[in-house]
Protein backbone atom coordinates (compact mmCIF):
# COMPACT_ATOMS: atom_id res chain seq x y z
CA UNK A 1 0.00 0.00 0.00
CA UNK A 2 1.42 3.38 -1.01
CA UNK A 3 -0.78 5.75 1.02
CA UNK A 4 -3.01 5.34 4.05
CA UNK A 5 -5.31 8.26 4.90
CA UNK A 6 -6.56 8.52 8.48
CA UNK A 7 -9.61 10.59 9.38
CA UNK A 8 -11.00 11.07 12.88
CA UNK A 9 -14.73 11.72 12.97
CA UNK A 10 -16.97 13.13 15.67
CA UNK A 11 -20.39 14.69 15.08
CA UNK A 12 -19.64 15.71 11.50
CA UNK A 13 -21.38 13.37 9.08
CA UNK A 14 -21.92 15.91 6.29
CA UNK A 15 -18.31 17.07 6.50
CA UNK A 16 -17.07 13.48 6.50
CA UNK A 17 -19.11 12.71 3.39
CA UNK A 18 -17.55 15.68 1.58
CA UNK A 19 -14.06 14.70 2.74
CA UNK A 20 -14.38 11.10 1.54
CA UNK A 21 -15.86 12.24 -1.75
CA UNK A 22 -12.92 14.58 -2.34
CA UNK A 23 -10.49 11.72 -1.76
CA UNK A 24 -12.13 9.36 -4.23
CA UNK A 25 -12.62 12.15 -6.78
CA UNK A 26 -8.95 13.10 -6.88
CA UNK A 27 -7.11 9.86 -6.08
CA UNK A 28 -9.07 6.97 -7.57
CA UNK A 29 -7.16 5.35 -10.41
CA UNK A 30 -3.94 7.27 -9.69
CA UNK A 31 -2.38 5.33 -6.82
CA UNK A 32 -2.90 2.50 -4.39
CA UNK A 33 -4.42 3.91 -1.21
CA UNK A 34 -6.78 3.11 1.61
CA UNK A 35 -8.77 5.23 4.05
CA UNK A 36 -9.21 4.62 7.77
CA UNK A 37 -12.06 6.47 9.44
CA UNK A 38 -12.09 6.37 13.24
CA UNK A 39 -15.38 7.52 14.75
CA UNK A 40 -15.40 8.76 18.34
CA UNK A 41 -18.93 7.63 19.26
CA UNK A 42 -20.85 10.12 17.11
CA UNK A 43 -24.62 10.32 17.66
CA UNK A 44 -25.58 12.36 14.59
CA UNK A 45 -26.13 9.45 12.22
CA UNK A 46 -22.47 9.08 11.29
CA UNK A 47 -22.16 5.55 12.66
CA UNK A 48 -24.83 3.80 10.52
CA UNK A 49 -23.93 5.85 7.45
CA UNK A 50 -20.22 5.13 7.81
CA UNK A 51 -20.84 1.43 8.42
CA UNK A 52 -22.85 1.19 5.21
CA UNK A 53 -20.34 3.28 3.28
CA UNK A 54 -17.40 1.14 4.39
CA UNK A 55 -19.28 -2.03 3.48
CA UNK A 56 -19.76 -0.74 -0.05
CA UNK A 57 -16.24 0.70 -0.48
CA UNK A 58 -13.32 -1.71 -0.07
CA UNK A 59 -10.84 1.16 0.21
CA UNK A 60 -12.53 2.39 3.41
CA UNK A 61 -12.07 0.77 6.82
CA UNK A 62 -14.19 2.06 9.70
CA UNK A 63 -13.22 1.84 13.37
CA UNK A 64 -15.98 2.59 15.86
CA UNK A 65 -15.06 3.67 19.38
CA UNK A 66 -17.62 3.25 22.13
CA UNK A 67 -16.71 6.64 23.62
CA UNK A 68 -14.91 9.82 22.62
CA UNK A 69 -11.22 8.97 22.95
CA UNK A 70 -9.96 12.28 21.62
CA UNK A 71 -7.85 13.05 18.56
CA UNK A 72 -4.54 11.39 19.45
CA UNK A 73 -5.94 8.07 20.67
CA UNK A 74 -8.33 7.81 17.73
CA UNK A 75 -5.55 8.43 15.19
CA UNK A 76 -3.34 5.92 16.96
CA UNK A 77 -6.00 3.22 16.60
CA UNK A 78 -5.54 3.49 12.83
CA UNK A 79 -1.79 4.21 12.90
CA UNK A 80 -1.26 0.82 14.57
CA UNK A 81 -3.14 -0.99 11.81
CA UNK A 82 -2.56 0.85 8.54
CA UNK A 83 0.23 -0.29 6.24
CA UNK A 84 0.75 2.55 3.79
CA UNK A 85 4.32 3.58 2.99
CA UNK A 86 3.08 7.11 3.68
CA UNK A 87 0.32 8.21 6.05
CA UNK A 88 -1.80 11.32 5.70
CA UNK A 89 -3.61 12.57 8.78
CA UNK A 90 -6.57 14.45 7.33
CA UNK A 91 -9.30 16.26 9.24
CA UNK A 92 -12.87 15.36 8.46
CA UNK A 93 -13.41 19.07 7.68
CA UNK A 94 -10.61 19.12 5.10
CA UNK A 95 -11.11 18.53 1.39
CA UNK A 96 -8.55 17.45 -1.17
CA UNK A 97 -8.62 19.72 -4.21
CA UNK A 98 -6.26 17.71 -6.42
CA UNK A 99 -3.78 14.80 -6.34
CA UNK A 100 -0.92 16.93 -5.00
CA UNK A 101 -0.40 14.55 -2.07
CA UNK A 102 1.50 12.45 -4.62
CA UNK A 103 4.03 15.27 -4.99
CA UNK A 104 4.33 15.34 -1.21
CA UNK A 105 5.15 11.65 -1.14
CA UNK A 106 7.74 12.17 -3.88
CA UNK A 107 9.35 14.92 -1.82
CA UNK A 108 9.57 12.77 1.31
CA UNK A 109 10.96 9.86 -0.67
CA UNK A 110 13.72 12.09 -2.05
CA UNK A 111 14.50 13.60 1.37
CA UNK A 112 15.02 10.70 3.78
CA UNK A 113 15.86 13.08 6.64
CA UNK A 114 12.27 14.36 6.62
CA UNK A 115 9.67 12.78 8.88
CA UNK A 116 6.74 14.66 7.45
CA UNK A 117 5.26 17.66 5.73
CA UNK A 118 2.27 19.96 5.72
CA UNK A 119 0.71 21.80 2.84
CA UNK A 120 -1.16 24.97 1.95
CA UNK A 121 -4.53 24.89 3.69
CA UNK A 122 -7.01 27.23 2.09
CA UNK A 123 -10.19 28.72 3.47
CA UNK A 124 -13.47 28.04 1.75
CA UNK A 125 -12.98 31.13 -0.42
CA UNK A 126 -9.58 29.93 -1.63
CA UNK A 127 -7.49 32.34 0.45
CA UNK A 128 -4.59 30.94 2.49
CA UNK A 129 -5.54 29.77 5.97
CA UNK A 130 -3.46 28.70 8.98
CA UNK A 131 -1.14 26.02 7.62
CA UNK A 132 1.83 25.80 9.98
CA UNK A 133 3.23 27.39 13.11
CA UNK A 134 6.19 28.06 15.35
CA UNK A 135 6.44 26.02 18.52
CA UNK A 136 4.31 27.67 21.26
CA UNK A 137 7.20 28.38 23.58
CA UNK A 138 7.45 31.28 26.05
CA UNK A 139 9.62 33.10 23.51
CA UNK A 140 7.05 32.70 20.73
CA UNK A 141 4.29 34.04 22.96
CA UNK A 142 6.43 37.03 23.97
CA UNK A 143 7.12 37.88 20.32
CA UNK A 144 3.39 37.74 19.57
CA UNK A 145 2.46 39.97 22.49
CA UNK A 146 5.23 42.50 21.85
CA UNK A 147 4.27 42.64 18.19
CA UNK A 148 0.56 42.86 19.04
CA UNK A 149 -0.09 39.81 16.88
CA UNK A 150 -1.49 37.30 19.35
CA UNK A 151 -1.63 33.86 17.72
CA UNK A 152 -0.03 34.98 14.46
CA UNK A 153 3.20 32.98 14.96
CA UNK A 154 1.58 29.84 16.36
CA UNK A 155 -0.82 29.67 13.40
CA UNK A 156 0.72 31.09 10.23
CA UNK A 157 -1.33 31.80 7.12
CA UNK A 158 1.34 31.72 4.39
CA UNK A 159 1.48 33.93 1.36
CA UNK A 160 -0.06 32.27 -1.68
CA UNK A 161 3.30 32.20 -3.50
CA UNK A 162 5.45 31.27 -0.50
CA UNK A 163 8.03 28.62 -1.34
CA UNK A 164 8.71 25.36 0.46
CA UNK A 165 10.83 25.54 3.61
CA UNK A 166 11.36 23.81 6.97
CA UNK A 167 8.71 24.53 9.61
CA UNK A 168 8.31 23.72 13.29
CA UNK A 169 5.01 21.92 12.80
CA UNK A 170 2.13 21.76 10.28
CA UNK A 171 -1.54 22.18 11.00
CA UNK A 172 -2.84 18.79 12.09
CA UNK A 173 -5.64 19.00 9.53
CA UNK A 174 -3.11 17.85 6.89
CA UNK A 175 0.03 16.08 8.06
CA UNK A 176 1.83 13.69 5.71
CA UNK A 177 4.41 11.38 7.32
CA UNK A 178 6.61 8.40 6.48
CA UNK A 179 5.42 5.28 8.30
CA UNK A 180 8.88 3.68 8.46
CA UNK A 181 10.00 6.33 10.96
CA UNK A 182 7.20 5.67 13.45
CA UNK A 183 9.34 3.03 15.10
CA UNK A 184 11.82 5.71 16.13
CA UNK A 185 9.53 8.66 16.72
CA UNK A 186 6.48 6.85 18.07
CA UNK A 187 2.77 7.47 17.75
CA UNK A 188 0.82 10.54 18.82
CA UNK A 189 0.95 11.26 22.55
CA UNK A 190 -2.36 10.25 24.12
CA UNK A 191 -1.86 12.61 27.06
CA UNK A 192 -3.42 15.14 24.67
CA UNK A 193 -7.18 14.85 24.19
CA UNK A 194 -7.52 17.64 21.63
CA UNK A 195 -5.03 20.22 20.30
CA UNK A 196 -1.20 20.26 20.30
CA UNK A 197 -0.89 16.56 19.36
CA UNK A 198 0.71 17.33 16.01
CA UNK A 199 2.83 20.04 17.62
CA UNK A 200 4.37 17.64 20.13
CA UNK A 201 4.74 14.95 17.43
CA UNK A 202 6.69 17.36 15.23
CA UNK A 203 8.82 18.51 18.17
CA UNK A 204 9.67 14.88 18.88
CA UNK A 205 10.63 14.36 15.23
CA UNK A 206 12.96 17.37 15.33
CA UNK A 207 14.58 16.03 18.52
CA UNK A 208 15.26 12.78 16.64
CA UNK A 209 17.04 14.73 13.90
CA UNK A 210 14.14 14.54 11.45
CA UNK A 211 12.84 17.59 9.62
CA UNK A 212 9.34 18.87 8.92
CA UNK A 213 8.67 20.72 5.68
CA UNK A 214 6.05 23.11 4.35
CA UNK A 215 5.11 22.10 0.80
CA UNK A 216 2.90 24.76 -0.83
CA UNK A 217 2.15 22.56 -3.82
CA UNK A 218 0.26 20.17 -1.51
CA UNK A 219 -3.13 21.83 -1.22
CA UNK A 220 -6.40 21.25 0.58
CA UNK A 221 -9.39 23.27 1.73
CA UNK A 222 -9.83 23.40 5.49
CA UNK A 223 -13.40 24.34 6.36
CA UNK A 224 -12.78 24.34 10.12
CA UNK A 225 -14.96 23.36 13.07
CA UNK A 226 -15.38 19.72 12.14
CA UNK A 227 -14.81 18.27 15.60
CA UNK A 228 -15.89 21.13 17.82
CA UNK A 229 -18.78 23.01 16.22
CA UNK A 230 -21.32 21.21 18.42
CA UNK A 231 -19.36 21.56 21.65
CA UNK A 232 -19.58 23.99 24.55
CA UNK A 233 -17.33 26.97 23.88
CA UNK A 234 -15.76 27.22 27.33
CA UNK A 235 -14.70 23.54 27.65
CA UNK A 236 -13.21 23.71 24.14
CA UNK A 237 -11.32 26.89 25.02
CA UNK A 238 -10.15 25.45 28.35
CA UNK A 239 -9.05 22.19 26.71
CA UNK A 240 -6.88 24.20 24.33
CA UNK A 241 -5.03 25.76 27.28
CA UNK A 242 -4.89 22.43 29.10
CA UNK A 243 -3.15 20.93 26.07
CA UNK A 244 -0.79 23.89 25.91
CA UNK A 245 0.11 23.27 29.55
CA UNK A 246 0.76 19.58 28.82
CA UNK A 247 2.90 20.50 25.81
CA UNK A 248 5.03 22.89 27.86
CA UNK A 249 5.37 20.33 30.64
CA UNK A 250 6.91 17.96 28.10
CA UNK A 251 9.08 20.46 26.25
CA UNK A 252 9.85 23.35 28.59
CA UNK A 253 10.95 23.94 32.18
CA UNK A 254 8.58 24.79 35.08
CA UNK A 255 9.56 28.45 34.92
CA UNK A 256 8.65 28.64 31.23
CA UNK A 257 5.30 26.96 31.86
CA UNK A 258 4.47 29.37 34.70
CA UNK A 259 5.60 32.33 32.58
CA UNK A 260 3.23 31.41 29.74
CA UNK A 261 0.35 31.02 32.21
CA UNK A 262 1.03 34.48 33.68
CA UNK A 263 1.38 36.12 30.27
CA UNK A 264 -1.91 34.62 29.08
CA UNK A 265 -3.80 35.79 32.16
CA UNK A 266 -2.34 39.27 31.90
CA UNK A 267 -3.11 39.45 28.20
CA UNK A 268 -6.75 38.33 28.45
CA UNK A 269 -7.47 40.34 31.60
CA UNK A 270 -5.92 43.45 30.09
CA UNK A 271 -7.82 43.04 26.82
CA UNK A 272 -11.07 42.51 28.71
CA UNK A 273 -10.54 45.68 30.78
CA UNK A 274 -9.55 47.69 27.68
CA UNK A 275 -12.64 46.51 25.78
CA UNK A 276 -14.98 47.15 28.70
CA UNK A 277 -13.63 50.69 29.16
CA UNK A 278 -14.50 51.44 25.53
CA UNK A 279 -17.98 49.96 25.73
CA UNK A 280 -17.13 46.85 23.74
CA UNK A 281 -19.02 44.41 25.88
CA UNK A 282 -18.94 41.47 23.48
CA UNK A 283 -15.16 41.69 23.11
CA UNK A 284 -14.73 42.02 26.87
CA UNK A 285 -16.81 38.90 27.48
CA UNK A 286 -14.83 36.97 24.89
CA UNK A 287 -11.52 37.84 26.54
CA UNK A 288 -12.90 37.04 29.99
CA UNK A 289 -13.99 33.64 28.67
CA UNK A 290 -10.42 32.99 27.53
CA UNK A 291 -9.12 34.09 30.93
CA UNK A 292 -11.50 31.62 32.58
CA UNK A 293 -10.48 28.95 30.07
CA UNK A 294 -6.80 29.58 30.84
CA UNK A 295 -7.41 29.15 34.58
CA UNK A 296 -9.48 26.00 34.07
CA UNK A 297 -7.03 24.54 31.57
CA UNK A 298 -4.00 25.27 33.72
CA UNK A 299 -5.46 24.12 37.03
CA UNK A 300 -7.98 21.45 36.00
CA UNK A 301 -8.83 18.88 33.36
CA UNK A 302 -11.58 20.28 31.13
CA UNK A 303 -10.89 17.62 28.49
CA UNK A 304 -12.72 15.20 30.77
CA UNK A 305 -15.89 17.22 30.17
CA UNK A 306 -15.47 16.79 26.42
CA UNK A 307 -14.85 13.06 26.61
CA UNK A 308 -17.92 12.53 28.79
CA UNK A 309 -20.32 14.94 27.13
CA UNK A 310 -23.00 13.74 24.74
CA UNK A 311 -24.92 16.08 22.39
Amino acid sequence: MLLSIIIVSFQGRSLLEQCLRSISTHLDGLLEYDVWVVDNASTDGTVPWLGAHAAENPKVTAIFNDRNLGFAAANNAALRRCRGEFILLLNNDALLVDASVMQGMDYLRKHPASFGAGGLLMNGDGTPGPSYGFFPSPGTLMKELLGRKFGALRAVSPAMHEGDHPIDFPCGAYFLVRRELLGDIGLLDEDFFLYFEETEWAARAWRHGRTIQYLPFCKAIHLGGGSSENREPLPIIATFYESWRIYLRKTSNPFGTAWVFLLLLLHFSGQAAWSAARGRGHSAQRHLKHARGTLWGWLGKPSRRLSERRP
